[in-house]
């Protein structure tokens, strides 16, 4: 079946991150808000507690705090919820690859693999975060927009599917709108291009549509916190910290180095994000030794970039717009990268996996891909099972 995918390895990824999920409330304030803004919801309480957040995953939430009969089964249900969104997006990695980007069975079990144990993605898919459903909804929205993008024929129900999946994703976290503009840039491309006018009209309208009747009518709120976000300083002065006082420009070129150069790399190979390296950054080989590695990954991600521009275009857009996008905004950013997880890890493999391809590159392509996958899998599910303990 197309949609198939081995039963038990669903099972177990979801037992895996739900073994991970206390009785507390978790990542401190965002936990606690989404826990509230539930309970309010249920008791019909309209009012929001932060301005910050989009309403549609405390609404969401707010059914199994009508009906659990304690906070402590409410966390319980909200958190075997998020394992299953987690899960989900799991499965939707794997889909994505075969499907839509055409790869083996066995490079997207590898892809979907690495997504599993990556500490951060399992981390958050013990909490009460929107991270895991936006994860699910945003990769469902790029499975479907990729398959009517190349489909000879474009079905109603397809474009439905669409705008839900876009506005699903959205009311979950305010970054969905970089789906938004990844579309805008690739059905640009293709009009550009002089390709399929029309279609690139009901690929653009459906999602603008779609939010734009959820903003109207349900959050209006959202392009604020989008702009929030993209407007250094606005969001954090709100909530009384001071501003940056770096010009834009100075402070997103410095960001966004900064992400692609280290951030990205120790967010999808956990040994780049220990201690041990921070301690081996303060001597001089040390510093060296992590440079060249952090290096040859920011190479890795280039090429993938390459592969995946020439193929799955829209992909590489979203995961560019929205690192750009963290590289604007004041807040660290470590959480903020976990939904581009899946993403991450395919242009470092694309990335190790063209190296792998050129006869003259052959043997440090191949090494770098075993590299990668090595290091990736055996740090990643090390960390995570550490933290499940």
């Amino acid at each position: 079946m197309r949609w198939s995918f081995p039963v038990g390895a669903f099972v177990a990824t979801f037992l895996f991150y739900l073994a991970g999920a206390d009785e507390f409330v978790g990542f401190g304030m965002d936990d606690a808000h989404y826990v509230e803004q539930a309970r309010r919801f249920a008791r019909g309480d309209l009012e929001l507690a932060s301005p910050y957040f989009p309403v549609g995953y405390p609404a969401f939430l707010s059914l199994s705090a009508r009906f659990a009969p304690d906070v402590r089964s409410e966390l319980a249900i909200d958190k075997a919820i998020s394992a299953l969104f987690a899960a989900g997006a799991v499965l939707l990695v794997f889909r994505l690859a075969v499907d839509r980007l055409g790869m083996p069975r066995s490079r997207s079990l590898l892809l979907a693999a690495l997504t599993a144990v990556s500490p951060r993605w399992a981390y958050l898919g013990c909490q009460v975060l929107a991270e895991a459903p936006f994860c699910f909804f945003s990769l469902l929205f790029l499975h479907l927009y990729l398959g009517v993008r190349g489909s000879p024929s474009i079905r109603p129900a397809a474009l439905v599917a669409l705008g839900a999946s876009i506005v699903a994703a959205a009311a979950m976290r305010t970054i969905a709108l970089a789906l938004l503009l990844a579309v805008v840039a690739d059905q640009g491309v293709e009009v550009l291009r002089g390709r399929g006018r029309r279609r690139a009209l009901a690929l653009l309208g459906v999602p603008i549509v779609a939010l734009g009747l959820w903003c109207g009518f349900v959050d209006g709120a959202l392009p604020y916190q989008f702009a929030w976000k993209i407007y250094p300083g606005t969001e954090r002065a709100l909530q009384g910290w001071e501003a940056p006082s770096e010009p834009l420009p100075v402070r997103f070129v410095r960001s966004l180095a900064a992400n692609l150069y280290s951030e990205v790399g120790a967010a999808n190979l956990p040994a780049l994000d220990t201690r041990a390296a921070g301690r081996l950054a303060k001597t001089p080989h040390g510093a060296w030794g992590l440079g060249l590695v952090r290096g040859g990954l920011l190479a890795l991600l280039a090429l993938g970039l390459r592969e995946r521009l020439a193929r799955g275009r829209v992909l590489a857009l979203y995961w560019l717009i929205s690192l750009s996008v963290f590289s604007i905004q004041v807040w660290p950013v470590g959480k903020f990268l976990v939904p581009l997880t899946p993403l991450s890890i395919d242009l470092l493999l694309a990335g190790a996996w063209s190296l792998a391809q050129g006869p003259r590159t052959r043997v440090a392509g191949g090494a770098a891909l075993a590299l990668v996958v090595l290091a990736g899998c055996a740090s990643s599910l090390h960390r995570s099972a550490a933290a499940i303990r």
